[in-house]
């Protein structure tokens, strides 16, 4: 019996399957797509060496009737309690683990050839997650405002010209529940897939991803991606991407994993708008964790623990979602935004001029958002505006108002009658307006709302400056 028990599986792969279904309009919606599936799979080699040593075959040789041997069993733990805070359930699923012998094309010739190979499979049943662990929101950007690259035209005009430019970001994100203590849990995008209706080619579409660095730094690097036609899909080649982990929050539960892709499209899509829906699908592979909270161990045929096996064992826990993406609702509330910086020279700051900059605010139907650190230069403001056809659109502005470039002037004055000249020394110094602005709609509205404010703005200041 000593020389059996050095039988032992070379590798033990433990896969929870997830799928899930995500439709992307005005908000994103997660559904559950078809029932999840837990598996294990034993991989037992007869190799005459380490898994199936010699002197267990010659062993077996003495027995004759055995068809199939016992090797041991798996120890699958029970599930994490989801509603209490993921504490281990008590008790554990044995399965008894047992390799043919004598029997499905396996023969005494073949115990030490290394030619054949056992592999074992087992199915158990998993319960949903509480929570969805996957999201996907797609982002349509926009030209006016001055994004970092070239976007949208407006929707009206997408419909009405030829070739065009489609531009947005796509956020992944997969949630993970934080119970892994010292585990290197790791997050990877597998598969990534868009149908589009024609063939494209490598100038009419690029795709980048968003890498960062060290100290969370952000760059923006080149993927490579296939048409594949019998399906009309964009594969995007991926090697696999590793997401990138949120630092962890005390008291948060969830762990989040992200990254984004942004894609620009140069493209006839006038058929694509006509559809109205981006379908794609995602795949990933979270590594080291299944994510029902199981544990799996090996243990001999005597009934003790082996270590050494049991460090063989790879879980993963696998989550594929199909995607829908609706346009027309995406292209009627994407965000847009701007920056401004305006200079007004010879106007100083002070508490009378934020008054003066929330007057003008207020007088073009901005309602002041109310700030809690109190601090004279710092406006937070919003409006809606009302065109037929739409809901109302939503304009947020954020400025910060200072002073810069704090100096003395001199100013001279000569009387008519004598050639006397007075001259006055005046503190001064130049206004600086930083404006940070955004709108769930077209930027051209948003462009149009802010230049008003500047003309505003610009009127008023000229009637103020310190040197007249």
């Amino acid at each position: 019996m000593t020389s059996i028990i050095k039988i032992s599986p070379k590798e033990i792969l433990a896969t929870e399957s997830y799928k899930y279904k995500i439709d992307i309009r005005n908000n994103v919606s997660v559904e559950l797509d078809s029932e999840p599936q837990g598996t294990l799979e034993v991989l037992m080699p007869y190799d005459g060496e380490k898994y199936f040593p010699k002197d267990a075959a010659d062993e077996l040789l003495k027995d004759n009737s055995l068809d199939q041997l016992q090797i041991g069993w798996l120890a699958l733990g029970r599930p994490k309690d989801w509603q209490g805070d993921w504490r281990q359930k008590i008790g554990a699923e044995i399965l008894e683990v047992r390799i043919p012998l004598r029997m499905n094309g396996v023969s005494e010739e073949n115990w030490t050839a290394d030619e054949d190979l056992a592999h074992l499979r087992h199915q158990y049943t998993l319960e949903w997650p509480r929570y969805y662990p996957i999201n996907i929101d797609l982002e349509v950007l926009d030209a006016e405002a001055e994004s970092k690259f070239i976007k949208l035209m407006e929707a009206d005009r997408l419909k009405s010209e030829g070739t065009s430019l489609l531009s947005f970001e796509m956020l992944i994100q997969v949630n993970l529940p934080t119970y892994q203590d010292g585990v290197d849990v790791s997050v990877e995008l597998d598969r990534l897939t868009l149908t589009w209706p024609k063939f494209a080619s490598r100038k009419q579409i690029q795709i980048h991803m968003l890498q960062l660095g060290p100290a969370d730094s952000k760059e923006w690097t080149k993927v490579e991606w296939s048409y594949v036609p019998q399906r009309n899909e964009i594969d995007v080649i991926l090697d696999p991407v590793k997401l990138k982990p949120n630092r962890p929050i005390t008291g948060n539960p969830l762990s989040v994993f992200w990254t984004i892709f942004h894609f620009d499209f140069l493209f006839s899509i006038g058929d694509l708008l006509e559809k109205d829906e981006l379908v794609g699908s995602a795949t990933f592979r979270v590594k080291n964790s299944l994510l029902s909270g199981r544990d799996v161990a090996w243990i001999n045929a005597d009934g003790r623990e082996r270590k050494d096996t049991t460090e063989r064992i790879l879980c993963q826990t696998l989550i594929t979602s199909s995607f829908t993406a609706h346009l027309s609702n995406r292209f009627a509330n994407k965000q847009s935004f701007i920056s401004r910086e305006w200079r007004f020279p010879g106007v100083s700051f002070s508490p009378a001029r934020a008054k003066d900059i929330t007057s003008i605010l207020q007088d073009h139907g901005y309602l002041i958002i109310p700030r809690d650190d109190n601090q004279d230069g710092m406006i937070s403001a919003w409006r809606s505006i009302v065109q037929s056809e739409h809901e109302p659109y939503i304009l947020y502005i954020f400025i910060v108002a200072q002073g810069m470039g704090a100096t003395s002037t001199k100013r001279e004055r000569r009387k008519d009658v004598e050639d006397d000249i007075y001259v006055t020394e005046i503190n001064t110094q130049d206004l600086v307006i930083r404006l940070r602005a955004q709108i769930n709609g077209p930027g051209r509205i948003l462009a149009l709302d802010v230049d008003e404010i500047m003309l505003r703005l610009k009127n008023h200041f000229a009637a103020v400056a310190d040197l007249r």
